[in-house]
């Protein structure tokens, strides 16, 4: 390695990179901050059982969100990124997605009926819909590929605030506890769909037209990323789902309160994943070695920063039970302090996802999704056979602990295909 490339990563942390993780950040610290701020709002007027049942049905929406965003969150910022200065072939990138997204979410909804089948709450799903439809047109792809995200945040910040409005508002007795989905959904797709026609007629990519061989091709490139990001969904919300069957509505609102704080922190590591991926494209084409010396660097980082958190919120679970449910609740506490350090551990794999991402191992992605998969099926029938209800807070840590070695053996195993670096 070259004296000039040991000075480029600092460079290149310090600016396009702090900018875009600054932007995505807030994007996902305003989604996160907003909706926690509700839930114990929500909680006392809806009570922790009808709260249980919002965030399945909200988890619901989550993963019809993955299957409608087919892996186009990434594999969109790397097409835009590359083509962003080709008016012609940004227009294909962009309708096309749009149109594949409609597609699947189209099949998804067709999903409603088989849950309602087996004893999930219609009324709940039904209008969670509109989080699925946001789904559709969310351009966050767009924005981020061409590093401009100011508007974007305006409008995210914007739709969360109308919906925390609409929620404090409205939401007034328990009966009206389904609603909460709708009006998260709803603003969302209201300012998502402003956005996109905002990004037509700024781009000048004319009327939406669609390729059936782009989206073909793009449905089987994306095959194995969409199946890993439905596997780590599934990681954390399959056993919250299979919860929901034991219908004790106390259980499945302690663990879906501390699910949904999980889910807050993998928004933090979304966001830095996002605002690292097209930096990581080009450092990983231009010198591989660069990628790998960044990566361990980063990760240090990453190791302090969720460490500490996961000791604060060890400590404070009792004070965090109380302002998020307004009583001493021995369950959501023990929850609360199994998961303190799940948010640690899914650091530490971060960037081996990304890692095998810019080598194009979609392959070894879809692989470990798989195995992941089982992992989390047997492990959930497990707990719910032989555990008892304050030991399922260790569930996603279990999980998410046999990620590491898997994604770490692939990326051992991608070098046989790859030149060596240090």
């Amino acid at each position: 390695m070259t004296g000039g490339s040991k000075t480029r990563i600092p460079d290149l942390l310090r600016r396009p990179l702090l900018s875009n993780f600054l932007n995505l950040g807030f994007i996902q610290v305003s989604n996160a901050v907003v909706q926690i701020l509700l839930f114990p709002i929500i909680i006392h007027v809806v009570g922790l059982d009808q709260f249980g049942m919002v965030m399945v049905a909200n988890s619901f929406a989550a993963l019809g969100g993955l299957v409608t965003n087919y892996g186009t969150s990434l594999s969109g910022i790397k097409d835009v990124t590359l083509h962003k200065s080709d008016s012609g072939m940004l227009a294909g990138v962009f309708y096309n997605i749009l149109f594949t997204r409609f597609a699947l979410a189209v099949l998804c909804m067709l999903s409603i009926p088989v849950l309602t089948a087996v004893g999930y709450h219609t009324e709940y799903l039904l209008l969670a819909l509109p989080i699925l439809l946001a789904e559709i047109v969310n351009p966050l792809f767009f924005f981020t590929g061409t590093e401009k995200l100011f508007i974007y945040n305006v409008a995210n910040l914007a739709s969360k605030l109308l919906a925390s409005i609409l929620i404090l508002t409205l939401i007034t007795n328990p009966e009206k506890a389904p609603w909460v989905n709708f009006y998260l959904g709803i603003c969302s797709f209201i300012f998502y769909m402003l956005l996109s026609i905002y990004i037509s007629r700024k781009y000048r990519l004319g009327k939406p037209l669609w390729n059936p061989g782009e989206i073909g091709r793009l449905l089987k490139n994306n095959f194995y990323l969409v199946g890993n990001n439905i596997s780590v969904q599934l990681q954390q919300s399959f056993f919250l789902f299979s919860i929901a069957t034991l219908h004790n509505p106390l259980l499945l609102g302690a663990y879906s309160l501390c699910d949904k704080i999980v889910w807050s922190f993998r928004l933090l590591l979304t966001a830095f994943s996002g605002a690292l991926f097209p930096k990581a494209v080009r450092l990983y084409q231009e010198e591989p070695a660069l990628w790998v010396r960044y990566r361990r660097t980063t990760n240090k980082y990453l190791a302090v920063c969720f460490i500490t958190a996961g000791i604060a919120l060890f400590f404070t679970a009792p004070l965090i039970t109380r302002v998020l449910t307004g009583k001493d609740d021995p369950l959501t506490c023990s929850f609360i302090r199994c998961i303190s350090f799940v948010p640690f551990v899914a650091s530490m794999n971060l960037l081996n996802v990304l890692d095998l991402l810019i080598k194009n191992r979609y392959a070894d992605i879809f692989k470990i999704a798989v195995i992941i998969l089982m992992l989390t099926v047997t492990t959930a029938l497990l707990f719910l056979k032989f555990g008892s209800v304050y030991s399922f807070g260790y569930y996603p840590l279990i999980i998410e602990l046999c990620s590491i070695p898997l994604y770490l053996y692939f990326i051992r195993n991608s070098l046989k295909f790859s030149p060596k670096h240090d």
